[in-house]
């Protein structure tokens, strides 16, 4: 005789949604940029830069039409290394404890990359050939939640969803040798939906994180850095403050913040 079969199922599972609001809880507000500045540490990145980009880019078609939201003011963080396909697996894997305990065998981005969630609630990533935009609320993406795109592929819409990537200065007509990291800031609508953080994010807020990540660099707060050698905060193209060592990689790092008003 077979044996029965069950008359009811309670799988245990938990939304994506759940994981990223209870990351966020985890990590303050104050430490996105400084988690992003240690991932690209992580990859070994000499430079990176911060671009706050205000423009709002109306161009058409898009992949989806619900995309269009995710084209208003965003944070651009960009670093000199590419993001690997360890990355982008450690992405797909949030959670997972082994990467949390050997960040070194797997992906950079991991659980601090997630704090970038207070934020926004769809980061998109653009290195090599391929555009990733994760969609943590299968709001456009049905069952995906993390399709990533061939730039190279002739597709108006792609051409089109990379215009946001404009002020990082990278060239998408080839593969980008770098990483940007693209985080379209929490507008009000999307915050009264979000199972994330239901805040807005506005380009003040933004604009006082990057100030305050100057200073702290300024005190000294960034001497366990053993790669990155210069920061950049651009505010829409213009330049509001850079910082380099002042020694070479083997010696003590130092960093010197001049804000450029």
């Amino acid at each position: 005789m077979a044996p029965p079969a069950p008359s009811r199922n309670f799988e245990q599972n938990s939304p994506i949604t759940t994981i990223l609001r209870q990351i966020c809880e985890s990590y303050p507000e104050s430490s996105c940029l400084r988690e992003l500045l240690q991932n690209a540490d992580d990859a070994q990145a000499s430079e990176i830069e911060y671009v706050l980009d205000s423009n709002t880019y109306d161009d058409s078609p898009l992949i989806d039409p619900k995309l269009r939201a995710y084209h208003g003011p965003a944070l651009l963080v960009k670093n000199n290394q590419v993001f690997t396909d360890a990355d982008f697996a450690s992405l797909a894997s949030i959670g997972d404890s082994r990467k949390r305990e050997d960040p070194a065998s797997t992906g950079k981005y991991g659980q601090g990359f997630n704090s970038c969630f207070h934020w926004t609630d769809g980061p998109w990533i653009l290195s090599r050939q391929w555009l990733l935009l994760l969609d943590p609320h299968r709001e456009w993406s049905t069952d995906s939640g993390g399709p990533t795109y061939d730039i190279l592929q002739d597709s108006l819409e792609i051409q089109n969803h990379l215009k946001t990537f404009q002020r990082a200065g990278v060239n998408t007509s080839q593969a980008v040798d770098a990483t940007v990291i693209r985080i379209p800031l929490r507008t009000e609508s999307q915050a009264e939906k979000s199972k994330i953080v239901s805040r807005q994010v506005t380009i003040q807020e933004i604009t006082k994180a990057l100030y305050d990540l100057g200073q702290e660099i300024r005190e000294g707060g960034m001497l366990f850095l053993r790669y990155v050698r210069k920061v950049t905060v651009k505010i829409d193209g213009n330049v509001l403050w850079e910082a380099c060592t002042t020694g070479s990689a083997e010696e003590d790092t130092k960093y010197a913040a001049f804000c450029i008003v």
